[in-house]
């Protein structure tokens, strides 16, 4: 999505402007499933209130993303209105990237779980794991 906004912000061409808009429709629809699949791995019988949570906080970041929009567009020219949230989503994508924990594997498949609501076992008593991407 960071990319698209940089492209619709150098848009010279109708051609441009199509190309990012295919762009970012595949940036942000492709890892739906995966993301739904995550939520349903991680909060099992609690999916619902988890994907509520997770539907609303995508609303409220459109909408302030509409009047942050509206506001760069009435205050600067219409590619500011692009370039500060390519900005704004390259930070957050870098700091998601360095400040997510990284969690193991459990050894018991989730699946296992259907009668007990699909929960994973988490040992609350040991430490949370370290920021960032494990490579092993």
């Amino acid at each position: 999505s960071s990319l698209a906004c940089a492209l619709f912000a150098q848009a010279t061409s109708l051609e441009l402007l199509i190309s990012a808009w295919a762009l970012n429709g595949l940036m942000q629809g492709v890892p739906y499933p995966v993301y739904m699949k995550l939520l349903a791995t991680t909060f099992g019988s609690r999916l619902a209130s988890a994907a509520g949570i997770w539907q609303t906080s995508c609303y409220v970041g459109g909408g302030a993303g509409n009047l942050l929009a509206g506001w760069l567009l009435h205050r600067y020219d219409w590619p500011a209105a692009f370039w500060i949230p390519s900005a704004l989503l390259g930070f957050s994508c870098v700091a998601a990237f360095f400040l997510t924990p990284v969690f193991e594997a459990s050894p018991r498949s989730p699946r296992a779980s259907e009668e007990e609501g699909r929960d994973l076992d988490l040992d609350l008593e040991k430490p949370p794991p370290k920021a960032g991407i494990s490579l092993h």
